[in-house]
């Protein structure tokens, strides 16, 4: 007994053509780039998370005992006069 194979259907050289994607050729000057905007509301909110993490850093060491230590205290004195001196 001789089995003869069925052709696939989808194996012709015709169907295969019908199925390729055809995908529009497009010179470098038409393509897109990707772009990123971040609105101002975004950037004040991530301003003010920042400055609460430095709060907590500034609490953790008041806590601590941080700012006791007169070199410490020295140099936030400093920093404040030469903040004064330049907003004058």
């Amino acid at each position: 007994m001789n089995i003869n194979k069925i052709s696939n259907v989808y194996s012709n050289a015709y169907t295969n053509k019908a199925f390729e994607k055809k995908t529009p050729e497009v010179n470098e000057s038409q393509k897109v780039k990707d772009q990123l905007e971040i609105s101002a509301e975004a950037k004040v909110m991530n301003k003010k998370a920042e400055q609460a993490k430095d709060l907590g850093q500034i609490r953790e060491r008041i806590d601590s005992g941080y700012y006791n230590n007169q070199e410490v205290t020295d140099a936030i004195v400093a920093g404040l006069l030469k903040d004064v001196k330049n907003q004058g």
